[in-house]
């Protein structure tokens, strides 16, 4: 029985120790970070001063561009590590015709792409993503007066590691230039360290097998 009981703390320590390996998220939301970026990230911006903003109806608070970020403006988010993006908001971000803007889209580009990952904006409560494993949700209305346009992406890039993610707008609408939108949130994970995982299982089948002997 105590022999037992050996192998299962062991086991049950090897198995928390690869859990802390993929552990690590960082989170940011514009209404608590602020400007500032979350530990084992920072900021730039590109086209102006990165900048934090609110919208008003409602109360939503986003980073962007000396306001939101416009054609021809960037907010790069730069990570110590590659991470996994679990999920990432936009907001400000409408289908038409609210505020003179139509069908607007975001790109993200990650990792430095030439092709963006794209984000449009196509009803009140429904928008489109590049990736189609991925699920968005709308959190507020696309909506003049009771609504700021925000969707959250789960999994936006699946298991792609990013060491860098720019975001920046994509002409759209009957005049090409109505797209714009700020930052409101994002989480991401570490990337699993493969190579340590696997020697601490190995460490832990070696240890079992001692264990047995001994019994």
């Amino acid at each position: 029985m105590a022999m037992n009981a050996l192998r299962v703390s062991l086991a049950v320590l090897v198995i928390s120790a690869a859990a802390r390996l993929q552990a690590g998220t960082i989170s940011y939301h514009a209404g608590v970070n602020g400007i500032n970026a979350p530990a084992g990230a920072t900021f730039s911006a590109s086209g102006g001063t990165l900048t934090l903003s609110a919208f008003t109806e409602p109360l939503i608070t986003f980073l962007g561009v000396d306001s939101e970020i416009d054609l021809g403006q960037s907010v790069t988010i730069t990570f110590l590590s590659p991470q996994i993006f679990s999920s990432l908001t936009l907001g400000m971000l409408f289908d038409g015709p609210e505020y003179g803007d139509g069908n607007e889209r975001a790109g993200a580009y990650p990792n430095g792409a030439l092709v963006p990952f794209i984000l449009t904006a196509t009803g009140e409560t429904t928008a489109t993503w590049s990736l189609l494993s991925s699920t968005v949700t709308n959190l507020s209305p696309a909506v003049d007066f009771v609504g700021a346009g925000i969707w959250n992406i789960q999994n936006p890039f699946g298991t792609l590691p990013i060491t860098s993610l720019t975001l920046s707008p994509l002409a759209s609408g009957s005049t090409g230039s109505e797209s714009d939108f700020g930052l409101v949130a994002f989480q991401t994970h570490g990337v699993p360290d493969l190579g340590s995982t696997g020697a601490l299982l190995l460490l832990s089948l070696i240890g079992l097998a001692t264990l047995r002997r001994k019994a």
